[in-house]
């Protein structure tokens, strides 16, 4: 396994009410098409991310969408994480075609898992968190790698002085880790310095 990838800042979508499902899905199609997945590919991505941001306004009483692109064994894809408010719910049980709580279908869990390589959920009685990552269609089977890491920009700015960088290849793993001080352009510059001077 050989990856050198610098974690891009990490896209927040609230989902608070019936109209952000549309944006959420916006938001997936828009990373999707960054990384190069042609229109199949990138219409699995929307699926996903509508079903996933119905989920939170239908069962979760709100909540929000972080979208990251994430790096696998030879591609890229992209990475959905619906976090939501409670009541919670059974992984097991919502996963069969079929179940709901809602009064729905129940198709939109199988239908997460059908276009996902990776699907977790932790929940409790105060909410629920759910990770999908969308890879090609064209990917190998044991495309995911098994790493999180998210860049949160400060008040919904353009840019995060916080950066991340994984290395890996078949002797050593390496992770390096900035904060630039500050935030803003200036705390990003530094950050995007370390991380391009750690790819190398």
């Amino acid at each position: 396994m050989d990856l050198n990838f610098s974690g891009h800042v990490t896209r927040v979508v609230a989902v608070e009410e019936a109209s952000q499902v549309g944006q959420a899905r916006r938001e997936a199609l828009a990373l999707a098409h960054h990384i190069g997945f042609d229109e199949i590919d990138a219409g699995r991505v929307a699926l996903a991310a509508t079903e996933m941001a119905t989920n939170v306004i239908k069962h979760g009483r709100g909540g929000r969408m972080h979208l990251s692109i994430a790096c696998g064994r030879g591609g890229f894809g992209v990475e959905l994480c619906a976090l939501d408010n409670g009541p919670g719910f059974s992984l097991a049980q919502a996963m069969p075609d079929g179940y709901s709580t809602g009064g729905t279908q129940g198709l939109g869990m199988g239908a997460i898992q059908r276009q996902a390589a990776v699907l977790d959920v932790w929940a409790d009685a105060k909410g629920a968190v759910m990770v999908a990552r969308v890879y090609a269609s064209r990917a190998a089977r044991d495309v995911d790698v098994a790493y999180g890491a998210l860049r949160l920009a400060l008040h919904h700015e353009p840019v995060c002085g916080d950066a991340w960088h994984l290395h890996a290849d078949p002797s050593r793993v390496t992770l390096t880790l900035i904060d630039g001080l500050g935030h803003g352009l200036p705390a990003s510059d530094a950050a995007q310095a370390g991380t391009a001077a750690a790819a190398q």
